[in-house]
C-alpha cells in the first residue's frame, strides 16, 4: 500500500473532531486499537531556535492506545506513554529509546512549629456533614502529587483503591512527604483525621521523591483519571507556564469530563502578578491562602491573570481562599506534622468540595465543576481590607456551602463575581483609582462565567440596563468567548464615558447575559457601579505605555535584577497593577490620574496628557510609532519619561542556561530591557543608554538614594540639559572577569566575582524647558519595581519628572545635587559602547511587530485563546505496524505522539490519522503546539 505523508497542520479542533469521529468508527467496528508502534523520520533535525552552538537532539513520547466506553457512557481514546523515548539516529532514522521526559516541582509547605491547626475541628467538619452520615463516601478523590505512605498507621484502614506511579521510581511509595501530608488532610483515619474519611481514594504518584516530574505524565495520569471516572483532583503544585498547551488542554479534557479540579494558586506572595497554573485556568478552582487570624496570608499569590496581557486585561484569580498556616496532617515518617502555604489550602477545599459531592448526590443532586464552582464562590465570605485579586470571592464558609446544596436551587449559569462595585477601594483595587471620565483610557474587567446547565453552551448577546445617573453617559462593551466550554468562559466588560460632562457621582446598572444551553435561553446579570469624575486637567493625567511590555511566558525575558537568586525570569507581567503596583499607587495617592495605553503609540491623543510612561519596555517599536511619537513629543508638548533596563550581549549569553527540565539552552530575547529598539525611538531627540551595566547604591542628590539594580548609563544627551551622575562608585557587571558561570534555571545564582567600581556614573538626563522638547532618561526601573527592591523605591524621582513634565520646575533637591552636570553641547560618552541586538530571530518570534505579529484582534482585550504556532520541522510517520488496509471511507485514528521539545521551550502533542484521498491511504499528523510549564 501506498503511503502519502501530509505536512503537519496546527489545527487542534481538527485534531479532536477527527479522533471523535475515528473513535466511533472503531466502536461501530467492535475493533480495539491494536498497540502500535511508530519509527519517526525527521527530514531536518529540530534546531533550538535560542541556540547558536549546537542542534539539540529530539524527544518523543511513544505508547499504545485503546478506545474506551465507560460506564457512563463517555468514551475517548487511552493512550498510555509508559516512558519517555529518546530518538537516536541511524542513518536517516531515529531508533525509539527509553529516556525521561519534562520535570515539573510540588509547591512545597513550609514547615510549622507545633502548635497547629486542627482543619476537621475549625471548619467544624463534624458538625455540617459527619452528623448527617456524609463522610465522603462514595467520591472518588485523587491526589497528583509524590505518592502516599502506603503502609503509614493513618491510612491503614483506608479506602486507597489504587495507588498508581507514573514516574520511574518503580514505586509509589511517597519518600518526599508532600503527597502523604496532602492526603493526610482528607483521608486519614487516626491521630490528625482527614475531612473525608470515607472517601474513594485514588493516588497518582507524578513526582519522584526528587520533586521530578515530566508533562506526558500528567498526561497519562489524566487519562487514567478519566478512565476511573474521579469526582475531584487535588492539584497543590503551580508555575508560570499557562502555555504548556498539553498539559492545559488535558486539564480542560478532565473538566470536560466532569472532573472538578483544585489547584494552589501559589506561595509567590505577596507580590501581585503571580498566580500559579493551573490553578489560574477558567475551570479550575483556585485556592488561595489565609492565617488564623483569618487575614490573607503573606505568601499567598495574588492576581491579576497575566494571559491577557498587555493589550488586554487579567482575570479575577484565585476563587476562594482558606486556611493554609500551620495546618496539621500525616508525616510520611510517622505520626503528624503542620505545615503552610497554599499547597496545604488546596486540600483542605478538596476535602471540603469531596463532602458537597457527597451530600449533594444523597439529594439526588449530580454536581459539576461549574455547580462546585458556584457553591464555594456564592457562599464565602469577604475578607476586610482586601482585593478580590488577592482574595477571589473571600473564605469559603463550609456551614454555608452546606445549606446551598441542600436549598436544591435550580442549577442556572452565574457571573463569577455577580457584581463589581468598582468604586470600593477595599474590594475593587486598583480599578477604584480608575475613576471615568471623559477621553479617560476604558476601565476593562474581566469576569467568570459558570454554567452548570451544560460543559458547552454559548453567549448570544449582552445589554446594559442602566438605573442611576445620567442617561447615556456611560458607554459599556463587552466581549465574550466563543463557547463556554467546559462549563466555563469569560466575559470582558468596558466601560468609559462617551459625552463630554461636568457631572460627578455614582452610576450604576446591569450587563445583561443571555445563554443557549441545550436548547434552552437562560438570562442572568452583573451589576455595575462606577465613580465618574469631571475630565481632569491635562497636567495632572499621566499614561503608562503597558503595551511594549513582555513577559514569560511566552518568551524566555531575562530578570531585570542580575543579582536575584531566586529566578532568572521575568513573569509578573511588568505592569502598574502587578509588579509596579506600588509605584503606580504612589502616583494615584498624590492626585494624578493615570491611563494604561494597551496598543501601539498611533492609538492615543498626546493633547490629553502631561506625559508617556515607558518603563522596562521589551517590545519593538514600529516605524508608525516612532514618528507618531516624534511629533508629539516636539509639538503637542507631551513629555517622555524613560526608566530603562540593562541590555548587554555578553551579559546575555552568560544568562543562557540549560533548563532541568527541558534539557535545552534558553537565551533570553532580550536584556532587562530592550535599549536598542529604545534607542532607535530616541535617536530624534539625539540621545541613548548604554550597553554598560551597573549595580550599587545610586546617589544623585542627599534627597535621593536608591538601590540601582543592574541599570545602565546615559551615552548619548542632548545640549542645555542636565545630566546627573551618582555621587558614589557603582559596581560595573560589564567587566568580563566578573562575569556569572554558566547555571541552571534551579540554581540561578550568578556568583559574580569581584567587579570594579566605577565613579561618576551618569544615570539620569533631563532637558532644558525651554529647548522644545520634554525628555527624561533613567537608565533602571528596578527601583519601580515591587518584585525586588526592597524598601529602596525612587518614588520621589518619579514624581519630580511628572512634576517637571507638567510645570517645567524641577525638584529642589535636584537642582542643589552636586553630581548636576549643565550641557552646553551634547553629551556623547565614548568611553561606552551601545547595545546592539543579540539576534533578531530571538525576539521575532514574540514580537508586536513584523512577520511574526504575535496580536490577534479576535482577542482583545480578553483570554488568550491560544498562541500562534512555530513550524519549524516536519515530521513523516513510516513502517507503522497497525496501518489500516485500503480501501477506507472514514478517518482512522493511529495514535499520538509528544515531541519534548522539538525547539527551545516548546512541546508539541501530535495526532496521527489515516485519511481517504483518491482511492489512496493518506497519513495526516495534527499537532497541538504550547510551552513547558515551570512548576514553583
Amino acid at each position: 500500500m501506498k503511503l502519502i505523508t501530509l505536512l503537519l497542520l496546527t489545527w487542534p479542533a481538527i485534531s479532536a473532531h477527527t479522533e471523535s469521529k475515528a473513535s466511533e468508527e472503531r466502536e461501530k467496528a467492535g475493533a480495539a486499537l491494536e498497540p502500535a508502534r511508530y519509527i519517526a523520520k525527521l527530514k531536518k533535525q529540530p534546531r533550538d531556535r535560542t541556540r547558536t552552538d549546537r542542534e539539540s537532539v529530539a524527544d518523543i513520547t511513544m505508547g499504545t492506545g485503546e478506545y474506551v466506553k465507560t460506564g457512563s457512557g463517555r468514551g475517548y481514546v487511552v493512550f498510555t506513554a509508559h516512558r519517555t523515548q529518546k530518538l537516536n539516529k541511524t542513518g536517516t532514522e531515529y531508533v525509539v529509546e527509553d529516556s525521561q521526559q519534562t520535570r515539573r516541582k510540588p509547591l512545597s509547605g513550609v514547615s510549622s512549629p507545633a502548635g497547629s491547626l486542627d482543619v476537621v475541628a475549625t471548619l467544624d467538619i463534624k458538625k455540617v456533614f459527619w452528623s448527617e452520615g456524609v463522610r465522603g463516601q462514595g467520591v472518588k478523590t485523587a491526589i497528583f502529587d509524590t505518592g502516599i505512605a502506603q503502609s503509614h498507621p493513618h491510612f491503614a484502614n483506608a479506602k486507597i483503591k489504587t495507588c498508581s506511579d507514573f514516574t520511574n521510581s518503580g514505586s509509589c511509595e511517597d519518600g518526599f512527604g508532600h503527597g502523604s501530608f496532602v492526603a493526610g488532610l482528607i483521608a486519614a483515619q487516626t491521630e490528625c483525621i482527614g475531612m473525608a474519611p470515607d472517601s474513594e481514594m485514588h493516588i497518582f504518584k507524578v513526582f519522584t521523591d526528587k520533586q521530578l516530574s515530566f508533562t506526558s505524565w500528567f498526561l497519562e495520569a489524566f487519562n487514567q483519571a478519566i478512565d476511573q471516572e474521579i469526582d475531584v483532583i487535588n492539584f497543590s503544585i503551580g508555575g508560570p507556564d499557562y502555555m504548556d498547551r498539553p498539559f492545559v488542554d488535558k486539564v480542560r479534557e478532565a473538566s470536560a469530563n466532569g472532573i472538578t479540579i483544585v489547584s494552589a494558586i501559589g506561595n509567590d506572595g505577596p507580590l501581585y502578578g503571580t498566580l500559579n497554573n493551573p490553578a489560574d485556568q477558567l475551570d479550575v478552582i483556585g485556592v488561595g491562602g489565609i492565617t488564623h487570624y483569618r487575614r490573607l496570608a503573606s505568601f499567598s499569590s495574588r492576581g491579576m491573570t497575566t494571559w491577557e496581557l498587555p493589550q488586554g486585561y487579567g482575570r479575577i484569580k484565585p476563587d476562594v481562599v482558606t486556611h493554609s498556616e500551620t495546618v496539621r496532617s500525616t508525616s510520611h515518617k510517622g505520626g503528624c506534622k503542620s505545615l503552610s502555604g497554599t499547597s496545604v489550602a488546596s486540600p483542605i477545599v478538596t476535602g471540603i468540595v469531596t463532602e458537597l459531592i457527597g451530600l449533594a448526590r444523597s439529594l439526588n443532586i449530580e454536581p459539576n465543576p461549574a455547580y462546585l464552582k458556584q457553591i464555594l464562590t456564592s457562599t464565602s465570605r469577604k475578607i476586610a481590607d482586601t482585593t478580590v485579586y488577592a482574595q477571589g470571592s473571600g473564605m469559603v464558609s463550609v456551614a454555608e456551602a452546606a445549606e446551598a446544596v441542600r436549598s436544591k436551587q435550580a442549577m442556572a449559569p452565574s457571573f463569577i463575581p455577580h457584581s463589581l462595585i468598582l468604586h470600593d477601594c477595599h474590594l475593587f483595587w486598583p480599578h477604584c483609582h480608575h475613576p471615568l471620565y471623559h477621553t479617560s483610557s476604558p476601565v476593562v474587567v474581566n469576569l467568570t462565567v459558570a454554567n452548570p446547565v451544560s460543559v458547552q453552551s454559548r453567549i448570544m448577546s449582552t445589554v446594559w440596563l442602566p438605573s442611576k445617573g445620567p442617561k447615556g453617559l456611560l458607554t459599556v462593551g463587552t466581549e465574550y468567548s466563543d463557547v463556554v466550554w467546559p462549563w466555563s468562559g469569560w466575559l470582558s466588560v468596558s466601560l468609559s464615558v462617551g459625552q463630554a460632562t461636568n457631572f460627578t457621582g455614582i452610576v450604576e446598572g446591569e450587563v445583561q447575559a443571555t445563554l443557549e444551553a441545550k436548547g434552552l435561553m437562560y438570562t442572568f446579570s452583573l451589576f455595575v457601579s462606577v465613580k465618574v469624575i469631571a475630565r481632569p486637567p491635562r497636567h495632572r493625567r499621566i499614561l503608562w505605555d503597558v503595551f511594549h511590555n513582555m513577559q514569560y511566558p511566552p518568551a524566555y525575558v531575562a530578570r531585570d535584577d542580575l543579582q536575584v537568586t531566586s529566578d532568572v525570569l521575568d513573569w509578573n507581567g511588568d505592569h502598574p497593577h502587578t509588579n509596579f503596583r506600588e509605584a503606580f499607587n504612589n502616583l494615584v495617592l498624590n492626585g494624578w490620574h493615570v491611563d494604561l495605553l494597551t496598543d501601539s503609540f498611533t492609538m492615543f491623543e498626546a493633547k490629553n496628557y502631561v506625559c508617556l510612561l515607558l518603563i522596562d519596555t521589551e517590545e519593538e517599536f514600529s516605524q508608525e510609532e516612532k514618528i507618531k511619537l516624534q511629533h508629539d513629543v516636539s509639538h503637542n508638548g507631551l513629555a517622555l519619561l524613560v526608566f530603562a533596563e540593562w541590555y548587554n550581549t555578553d551579559l546575555m549569553k552568560n544568562a543562557r542556561f540549560v533548563d532541568d527540565n527541558t534539557q535545552e539552552m534558553w537565551t533570553p530575547v532580550v536584556g532587562g530591557g530592550n535599549l536598542p529598539a529604545l534607542n532607535e525611538l530616541l535617536e530624534p531627540f539625539s540621545a541613548a543608554f548604554s550597553s554598560s551595566v551597573f549595580q550599587g547604591a545610586a546617589k544623585i542628590s542627599d534627597s535621593m538614594t536608591f538601590r540601582y539594580a543592574s541599570g545602565t548609563s546615559i551615552a548619548k544627551f542632548p545640549k542645555n540639559g542636565m545630566l546627573f551622575h551618582t555621587s558614589a562608585p557603582l559596581t560595573d557587571l560589564t567587566d568580563p572577569a566578573k562575569q556569572p558561570r554558566k547555571r541552571s534555571r534551579q540554581n540561578s545564582k550568578n556568583n559574580f566575582k569581584q567587579s570594579p567600581q566605577k565613579d561618576a556614573v551618569p544615570v539620569l538626563g533631563i532637558t532644558g524647558w525651554n529647548s522644545g522638547v520634554k525628555l527624561a532618561l533613567f537608565g533602571d526601573s528596578g527601583c519601580l519595581d515591587s518584585a525586588h527592591s526592597g524598601q529602596q523605591y525612587c518614588f520621589h524621582l518619579l514624581q519630580s519628572l511628572v512634576k517637571w513634565a507638567g510645570t517645567g520646575r524641577i525638584d529642589a533637591g535636584l537642582l542643589a545635587s552636586r553630581t548636576r552636570r549643565n550641557l552646553s553641547s551634547q553629551w556623547d560618552d565614548a568611553s561606552v559602547a551601545l547595545p546592539s541586538r543579540i539576534g533578531p530571530a530571538l525576539l521575532e518570534s514574540h514580537s508586536l511587530h513584523g512577520p511574526n505579529d504575535r496580536r490577534d484582534a479576535s482577542h482583545r482585550p480578553k483570554v488568550i485563546a491560544g498562541i500562534k504556532p512555530i513550524l519549524n520541522h516536519a515530521v513523516t510517520v513510516s513502517n507503522a505496524t497497525r496501518i489500516p488496509p485500503a480501501p477506507i471511507r472514514s478517518p482512522v485514528f493511529l495514535g499520538e505522539v509528544v515531541t519534548v521539545p522539538p525547539s527551545r521551550d516548546f512541546y508539541t502533542h501530535y495526532v496521527a490519522v489515516a485519511l481517504p484521498v483518491a482511492g489512496l491511504t493518506a497519513v495526516l499528523m495534527l499537532w497541538k503546539f504550547g510551552r513547558r510549564r515551570r512548576p514553583a
